[in-house]
């Protein structure tokens, strides 16, 4: 039975057909259908656009066909930050500083979500790779933000396919930041940062996440911390930090870097904070 199901996973069920089964983990399997993933995994993980979340994860063996089950489901879509403020953003962020730090984990680009100054942020291999592209993204963010029309840094393309894992350290900043982009109203943004990622290469399991992230979609966990942010909510930061630690290894705080490096351009543009006031 599935309790629920992301809106892109729910989205390629409702074309039917039989997929099968690209990659297996202990608690999930991803599931091509057609050439597009999906991730059907255990009620405990998180909810997310790729997720199908069953009662009772069969057992799956790696390039068997998949059946999606057909009982009645629920869909989940990410929550919207109804009401969010230039000054509760300004005051969310405030509040990410003394809630986040020193909980960051050494791997990844964790320490980009922590440090403006990106300078400071070099701990890992993969963050001192990502030091130059992420500065150089940074200063674009803000002239988009200002307004004003400027090309893709070429370093930016570096971050794609940056790190180890299924899901790589660059790819992850990548998806957050387009999802912050989103929330802010900045689609356009969003598409910018994705073509990038068309021009790049990566895995095919992470390229369906950043598809997902360019429609403004990652894991629930990462949703719920920048809709508080954005509100101006900060009573429930340090648990909303520690739920980062469910999404991967370090892809949670990796996704989250990049949601700050956009939600930090925003505030420093005098133009956009004027028009979001």
């Amino acid at each position: 039975m599935i309790l629920r199901a992301g809106f892109i996973a729910a989205r390629i069920l409702d074309n039917g057909g039989t997929g099968r089964v690209m990659a297996v983990f202990q608690r999930s399997a991803y599931v091509a259908f057609d050439g597009q993933l999906l991730c059907v995994a255990q009620s405990s993980l998180s909810d997310g656009p790729l997720m199908v979340r069953l009662q009772n994860l069969p057992i799956f063996c790696l390039g068997a066909e998949y059946m999606a089950p057909k009982a009645l489901r629920r869909v989940w879509r990410p929550p919207v930050p109804y009401g969010w403020t230039m000054s509760k953003l300004c005051h969310g962020l405030a509040a990410m500083q003394p809630a986040g730090k020193g909980r960051e984990p050494a791997e990844g680009f964790s320490r980009f979500a922590m440090e403006e100054d990106v300078s400071r942020a070099c701990g890992s291999q993969e963050a001192k790779a990502a030091h130059m592209p992420i500065a150089r993204l940074q200063e674009w963010l803000l002239g988009m933000f200002q307004g004003v029309e400027c090309p893709m840094p070429v370093e930016a393309s570096a971050l794609v396919g940056l790190g180890p894992g299924l899901t790589p350290s660059g790819d992850d900043f990548l998806g957050g930041a387009m999802v912050a982009a989103h929330s802010l109203g900045r689609s356009d943004i969003a598409a910018r940062l994705y073509r990038i990622v068309l021009a790049g290469k990566t895995g095919a399991i992470s390229a369906a996440h950043l598809a997902a992230a360019s429609e403004g979609a990652v894991s629930a966990p990462l949703h719920l911390l920048l809709n508080d942010i954005l509100c101006g909510r900060i009573a429930n930061l340090s648990a909303r930090l520690h739920a980062l630690n469910t999404m991967g290894h370090s892809s949670g705080w990796d996704a989250f870097a990049g949601v700050m490096a956009v939600l930090r351009a925003a505030v420093r543009s005098e133009g956009f904070r004027s028009r979001a006031a």
